[in-house]
């Protein structure tokens, strides 16, 4: 968590991090205010990545290029929360593997979360949704326009998760 927070505070300040992070350059000319224009320039700035044919592969490869995928996927994951009002709490691999066997053992299901690098990074947001914005970086890098609208699902799914129905038993 401390690590998504320095990549955060660098990226929202402007101010360059002690570390390498790739096109740092070019993100500074995306102001992340946490507003709709901040993800619109996201998605301008992965449509011409991808105008490059810059893979995630190679992107990973790179210097800096980790600490770039990073950085936007907790920007995605921060941006929902923000625009939602809601908390966030960061997981590795690791800790969201031990969160699934909290669920499986509460839930009697017997769910496993594979290790991948999709996976390497959750957030959840607010007391029950899920976010792994990791998963977006391959299509994003392939030109296809999916931020808006998982910016939009999600949001509606964080919504639809912290509505209280008043019909039901309280608790």
């Amino acid at each position: 968590a401390q690590q998504i927070h320095t990549l955060l505070y660098h990226l929202t300040t402007k101010q360059p991090p002690p570390f390498a992070v790739l096109f740092w350059s070019n993100l500074q000319k995306i102001e992340f205010d946490y507003s709709a224009q901040s993800i619109a320039g996201l998605s301008r700035f992965f449509a011409a990545l991808s105008q490059h044919n810059c893979q995630l592969a190679d992107v990973l490869a790179k210097k800096g290029g980790q600490a770039l995928v990073l950085t936007v996927a907790a920007y995605i994951a921060d941006y929902l929360a923000t625009a939602t009002g809601q908390t966030i709490e960061w997981y590795d691999y690791t800790a969201m593997c031990e969160e699934v066997a909290r669920q499986n053992a509460r839930h009697h299901t017997y769910l496993q979360l594979p290790a991948s690098f999709e996976n390497s990074l959750t957030a959840r947001i607010g007391q029950k949704v899920y976010c792994q914005p990791l998963k977006l970086l391959p299509s994003l890098l392939n030109g296809e326009e999916v931020l808006s609208p998982f910016i939009a699902e999600m949001t509606q799914t964080i919504h639809q998760q912290t509505q209280v129905n008043l019909l039901q038993a309280p608790d």
